[in-house]
């Protein structure tokens, strides 16, 4: 017996991320319906999943992901430009997980076909240090995908609201959990072979 496909939307203000996504989880029609959200008149009842690029953070300040989240909608933030204080803001209002824009589209709907069941969907930055068999913290995994985006340690600590000394001291524990002495090291490690995408 067949089910109904998994009814999933993508929230993005950009064009390309917003008909890209789509074109991928439409490559799966027996497991996902991709819904047009702007022809349901804001009703969000019947949506399995929402795809929200995260990049509509800083444009709206989190107003239409914290809206998605109070409606009970299970939410997977698409994750571009390894923006930590994104990230980190995304999950503070309640995403689900974060994925990356550079998903395949095996991967992508792997994961929304896991977050409508109902099963905990891995952040890709979890995913990444665990392949490489690092054991990080979710704070550590935020400061070294900030590394990776070229943010300073003044940067990291106004997007992640800590101090520059509780950043260094991040940094420092983080470093020997990977096993790299700068920050040129963290950043071959974040966004070395056992990266997604």
């Amino acid at each position: 017996m067949t089910s109904d496909p998994w009814r999933v939307a993508v929230v993005s203000r950009h064009p390309v991320v917003l008909e890209g996504v789509r074109s991928l989880l439409a490559t799966e029609p027996e497991r996902l319906a991709v819904v047009d959200l702007s022809l349901t008149d804001g009703h969000l009842a019947g949506l399995d999943v929402v795809l929200y690029d995260l990049v509509g953070l800083a444009e709206a300040h989190g107003d239409d992901l914290a809206h998605l989240v109070r409606a009970n909608t299970t939410v997977l933030g698409i994750e571009r430009d390894h923006r930590a204080e994104l990230t980190s803001l995304a999950r503070r209002l309640g995403v689900t997980a974060v994925v990356p824009l550079s998903a395949t589209a095996d991967e992508l709907v792997s994961r929304v076909c896991a977050a409508a069941r109902g099963e905990k969907v891995e952040d890709a930055c979890l995913s990444r240090a665990r392949r490489s068999g690092a054991r990080l913290s979710p704070r550590e995994l935020e400061v070294v995908a900030a590394i990776a985006a070229g943010q300073t340690n003044q940067q990291i600590a106004d997007s992640l609201h800590l101090s520059v000394n509780t950043v260094k001291t991040t940094i420092h524990h983080t470093y020997a959990k990977i096993g790299v002495r700068h920050r040129a090291q963290a950043v071959a490690w974040f966004l070395g072979p056992h990266a997604d995408g």
